[in-house]
């Protein structure tokens, strides 16, 4: 059974003989006695993607750990706010990596169901000094990291050596149960120190190599049709993906931006199929009305729950149960080989649209996109 948990951590690099204080001396105590734990692990961690590194390109992070309090599989989100990320936990699973499917169902828009392989291996031996307060509650955790690290197949796939094993010595700083500005004392702390800056990224990030962003320039009023249309089918796309994510992980506002990305892609597709090849576009404009018609029912049962749940006799329990239904719906289609197809279908379009070789794709877009918005306005003026 997978768990979600929000996670606040900053990490630092630290010179091999560097001396690091007592965390209890970086923290103010308020007047309440605060305390160490202090624990040693081996973690080893097995990261996994597909053979074009489609979760690192995706910011994501997918591995199967052992050692430590969490072992077993973990998957990390971006999230809002400095160091933050969602962590998906998911307990150890058999030998071999083999990643748990509920985990590959959370990443399958992403990697479109590609294989996903061991990429990289991470060994740290690690001395974490936790804060305790009076009461028992630990506040903040410091991880001194001593990190061997190695790629396990070359970038583009083709077979399994590993690379030369690359070390570093970094200090970890995570919240536990502690307030966000506590991390902001220890970092001051620590800087004092002699620690460098806060280092963005990941582990695994320093021996897996940055994947090639798609080479597409950012449109201006020069642009051609096709150059501003091609753009803009994939930053819908792009949007769509990205939902579905946070869909499955019932983030905030998730499905209602999810239904948003498919009715734009679906109205762009029918707007500018002068400039398009049908075969490929209507099929996928067809699939696309359907999932947002799920969506939208899973949205509109959950503006209605919102808005009438503070009325007086509001029957909050039916509301809840409809909402419930319509988002087990969601996550049902999200799962099916139809939807799976689809998301195929739109990853193909944003990284080759179907343009029509003609060549009112190829003048400015301001001389050929304006006129086909136009057209659609009066239909639905008349309508």
């Amino acid at each position: 059974m997978a768990a979600v948990h929000r996670e606040v951590e900053r990490a630092y690099p630290a010179a091999p003989d560097a001396d690091l204080p007592a965390l209890v001396d970086l923290v103010p105590d308020g007047g309440t006695p605060l305390t160490e734990s202090v624990t040693t692990d081996v973690l080893t961690a097995t990261y996994v993607d597909t053979a074009d590194l489609r979760l690192t390109a995706a910011g994501l992070t997918l591995r199967d750990r052992s050692g430590g309090r969490d072992a077993g599989w973990h998957l990390k989100v971006p999230a809002a706010g400095r160091g933050a990320r969602t962590e998906v936990r998911h307990p150890p699973g058999g030998p071999g990596h083999v990643v748990p499917e509920p985990l590959q169902a959370l990443v399958r828009a992403v990697t479109t169901g590609e294989p996903l392989h061991p990429v990289a291996e991470v060994v740290t031996r690690r001395r974490a000094v936790r804060l305790v307060d009076a009461t028992g509650r630990v506040l903040l955790e410091l991880a001194d990291d001593h990190v061997t690290a190695r790629r396990l197949r070359p970038a583009e796939g083709g077979g399994s050596a590993a690379s030369a094993p690359v070390t570093w010595r970094e200090v970890e700083i995570e919240l536990v149960d502690g307030d966000e500005d506590l991390l902001d004392v220890v970092e001051d702390g620590l800087r004092a120190a002699g620690l460098g800056p806060a280092r963005s990224g990941t582990k695994v990030g320093r021996v897996l190599p940055a994947p090639d962003a798609p080479a597409r320039a950012t449109p201006d009023r020069r642009s051609s049709a096709g150059e501003v249309l091609a753009a803009y089918l994939a930053a819908q796309v792009h949007r769509l993906v990205e939902q579905d994510l946070a869909v499955r992980l019932d983030a905030p506002d998730a499905v209602h931006q999810m239904r948003v990305a498919a009715r734009r892609l679906r109205t762009a597709l029918r707007t500018f199929r002068p400039l398009l090849d049908r075969e490929v576009t209507d099929p996928l404009r067809d699939e696309l009305r359907l999932l947002g018609r799920v969506l939208g029912t899973a949205r509109d049962a959950q503006v209605l729950r919102d808005r009438v749940a503070d009325l007086d006799e509001a029957p909050v329990a039916d509301l809840d149960a409809r909402h419930r239904t319509a988002q087990e719906a969601v996550l049902r289609a999200l799962g099916s080989t139809r939807y799976l197809t689809l998301v195929r279908g739109l990853t193909a379009l944003a990284a080759d649209p179907p343009l029509r070789d003609r060549p009112r794709t190829r003048r400015r877009a301001t001389r050929v996109l304006p006129a086909l918005v136009a057209r659609r306005d009066r239909k639905v003026r008349r309508a």
